[in-house]
């Protein structure tokens, strides 16, 4: 199961309209590709009440909590006393963070600068190559500066240890009303769940693959009747119950997009030699040098979408959960 996450962005600044929220929008994005579920992001003013209830709240919901502003040296940077007081721990003033204030201010360090060593009692750091400044952690709380420069920086060198099990998306294009394909989305969930796994055994960021699925008879065949039976359509598109326990094969004859190029005016005889490398041998993506007879049509496409050629229907998917 996903990790869970929520951000708290800390600023009378951007509760006003003088300032344009950032960080939590490169955060977003950065944790889903993390893997990372989030679940709230949420805006509050700069006062200890707002922070220390909100941080406490959060951090009892979530695995991770990422805040936002507020820990400068001046008088409305509440951020680190709020976190204190949410955990009932007290303010100390860290002597590596000293350290490195003093190190990075040799010359011009006022005492308000040092403000900024002040941090909860039993806090952790966390540091890597390139980083002046740690971040600071309160139990599964990590706490980053509101400028976004700076905080896509840290979080830049840090995000590895929130790697989980990564998103695939998928989708199927349709030109309808988001309601008339309710009803498919759940047909095609049903009628082949296997779809969650596919795109962990393409070797690729991004492909699009054009192919068939097939059902396989007991010499090896694809067979009609029993991808008929898989489905649940019978002749002239009347329905009946799909039966799951028939496994299905997927075989992919043409890549048509790899990571950045569109290869469609690139030649067949090179195109086929690159699916051949980005499918498993021993995956449920088989790489076919010619269309299958007896299959239904299917393209797929890794992490994006996946577009079936003959329904044009659109649907949004996750290896984790369908949203």
């Amino acid at each position: 199961m996903a990790k869970s996450a929520s951000i708290i962005v800390i600023g009378n600044e951007i509760l006003s309209g003088k300032t344009r929220d950032e960080n939590s929008v490169f955060l977003a994005h950065e944790l889903r590709n993390l893997g990372v579920d989030l679940r709230k992001i949420s805006v509050i003013p700069d006062e200890l009440q707002f922070i220390a209830s909100e941080v406490r709240d959060l951090s009892n919901l979530h695995d991770y909590v990422f805040t936002t502003g507020g820990v400068g040296p001046t008088h409305d940077d509440l951020t680190m006393h709020g976190i204190a007081m949410a955990f009932g721990r007290n303010i100390r003033r860290n002597p590596e963070l000293e350290a490195a204030l003093r190190g990075y201010y040799p010359a011009d360090l006022v005492e308000p600068n040092l403000l900024m060593a002040d941090v909860p009692e039993d806090s952790r750091l966390i540091s890597r190559p390139g980083m002046w400044f740690p971040v600071v952690v309160v139990k599964n709380v990590y706490i980053f500066p509101g400028v976004p420069e700076i905080l896509r920086r840290k979080f830049t060198n840090i995000k590895e240890i929130f790697r989980d099990t990564p998103y695939h998306l998928m989708e199927v294009f349709l030109r309808a009303d988001e309601g008339q394909i309710a009803a498919i989305l759940h047909r095609v969930l049903a009628q082949f769940p296997e779809l969650h796994s596919l795109p962990e055994f393409i070797r690729a960021d991004t492909a699009i693959l054009d192919g068939e699925i097939a059902v396989l008879d007991e010499h090896g065949r694809s067979s009609f009747s029993l991808i008929q039976q898989r489905t649940g359509i019978r002749q002239g598109g009347r329905r009946t119950g799909s039966r799951q326990d028939i496994p299905v094969q997927y075989y992919a004859f043409d890549l048509l997009y790899l990571d950045g190029y569109d290869l469609r005016r690139v030649a067949l005889e090179e195109r086929k030699a690159a699916l051949a490398q980005i499918t498993a041998a021993d995956g449920p993506i088989r790489y076919s040098e010619h269309s299958i007879r007896n299959a239904a049509s299917l393209r797929l496409s890794k992490r994006c979408r996946y577009l079936c050629s003959d329904s044009k229907s659109l649907l949004s998917f996750s290896n984790r959960s369908w949203r």
